[in-house]
């Protein structure tokens, strides 16, 4: 979010050898994204939604996956996978913590990419849901 991509890209890289978790290479391939560097980036989602695919078929309510699922998708251009999930998690009970946490990460997808195409869609979808909830 400080615009010092090339040095996060090298700590997200140290913190993926350490762990690749699915969040880590989520992040870096934003990173790759906003630095123009396409194939890197797609490598890195494609890595983070099988990882979380994984986990997702092991234990579909395991909510908080769920909804990163589907931001990875999300970012990966998957708009109609990305919806499905989302609408998923809402109708599937997905508590209203995990709904707030997955409306954050939108919020911070829009903050390095205010244009990207469905995010914003998607971030009504889940508000408007939490505005019935609430």
């Amino acid at each position: 979010m400080m615009g010092q991509y090339q040095p996060a890209v090298a700590d997200f890289t140290r913190a993926i050898e350490l762990d690749p978790a699915d969040w880590r290479l989520y992040n870096r391939a934003l990173l790759y994204q906003k630095m123009g560097q396409a194939g890197p980036a797609e490598a890195d989602l494609a890595a983070a939604v099988r990882r979380a695919q994984e986990a997702y078929q092991k234990e579909p309510q395991e909510w908080n996956n769920t909804l990163n699922l589907a931001l990875y998708h999300l970012a990966a251009g998957a708009a109609d996978e990305a919806e499905r999930l989302y609408r998923e998690a809402i109708a599937g009970g997905a508590p209203v913590g995990a709904l707030r946490e997955a409306l954050r990460r939108l919020d911070d997808l829009l903050a390095l990419f205010p244009a990207h195409p469905q995010a914003q869609a998607m971030r009504d979808l889940l508000q408007a849901h939490l505005g019935r909830s609430e």
